[in-house]
């Protein structure tokens, strides 16, 4: 069993820009790119998800290259699930299930298709709404198996009037991950500024604030800690940024890293994300390069 869990789906994304240029379709889902985000740091990680009867032949290839863990994914379907991501010219971007949003329902991993992976574990990264009867049975895996838990903000729970219930949660588990857009949304005001100073309050060991290009912010203990961007990335596809790096975050923390560090780490699996169409290479991974450039960051 992995020590690093992931916990999203695994599908095809159809890519269009926002001057409605199509860009092709790439192996892809929050899951393959937490999973990204993760295994440039280890390589002791593992997806939990759904796929379709067609997925090996879609990808195989690409997962064998990489070296994949596949023992979390599991045959629902004839079709792997596609998204239809289309950007718009302010950087935001609309997702359409191409089979529907029950088909893409269905490639959701249960609490019960998780729990015999949670012995071994030792972080686990879940992005996902609110589903009912789901995070009263996670937490309590959480507290029997003792892993760190980041949860990751789904955009369409984010909102007053989910306030109370994402707390609830989040003070739940060890990490909470949300955009600017996310958090202002969440929090009913328009300032980021702000917005920080009161998630700051929650009683998260760690909140990711994640800022796009702009890098994004700790949030640890009151303090607010500004984590940069890697310098000199030319964002090609800005799919997955959020997911791989708070997959990376999740295990900066778990390794004793400071929150600082695990930020940057956030910043490094981000910018290795986003700068190819599709996912990154995974084969050939020079860790001694991302661990310099991770100390030559977390000095600055």
């Amino acid at each position: 069993m992995a020590k690093y869990l992931v916990v999203s789906t695994v599908v095809t994304d159809e890519v269009w820009t926002a001057d409605r240029q199509y860009t092709g379709a790439y192996l892809g889902g929050a899951g393959l790119y937490a999973y990204c985000g993760l295994r440039l740091w280890t390589d002791d990680a593992a997806i939990i998800s759904g796929v379709g009867e067609d997925f090996f032949s879609l990808h195989g290839s690409w997962l064998r290259e990489n070296r994949v863990c596949t023992d979390g994914l599991s045959i629902r379907d004839p079709h792997t699930p596609c998204t239809v991501i289309q950007y718009r010219p302010d950087g935001e971007r609309t997702e359409t299930p191409r089979y529907g949003k029950e088909h893409y329902r269905r490639m959701e991993a249960s609490p019960s298709d998780m729990i015999p992976f949670f012995e071994d574990a030792r972080g686990v990264y879940i992005f996902q709404k609110i589903p009912e009867n789901y995070w009263e049975i996670i937490l309590a895996e959480k507290e029997n198996n003792r892993f760190s838990l980041a949860w990751e903000l789904h955009a369409n729970i984010a909102a007053p009037a989910h306030l109370a219930q994402v707390r609830k949660i989040a003070e739940a588990c060890d990490i909470l991950s949300l955009n600017q857009t996310e958090a202002l949304s969440l929090l009913g005001f328009g300032n980021l500024t702000e917005a920080a100073e009161r998630l700051s309050t929650w009683q998260v060991p760690l909140i990711y604030l994640r800022a796009g290009a702009r890098g994004g912010m700790i949030l640890e203990k009151g303090r607010i800690i500004k984590v940069p961007p890697v310098s000199g990335v030319h964002a090609a596809d800005p799919t997955g940024a959020g997911n791989s790096s708070t997959a990376a975050v999740l295990y900066g923390f778990c390794e004793g890293y400071t929150p600082r560090q695990c930020g940057v780490m956030g910043s490094i699996s981000a910018a290795k994300c986003i700068a190819q169409m599709g996912p990154p290479p995974l084969s050939g991974i020079d860790r001694n390069q991302l661990h310099l450039l991770l100390a030559q960051m977390s000095e600055s």
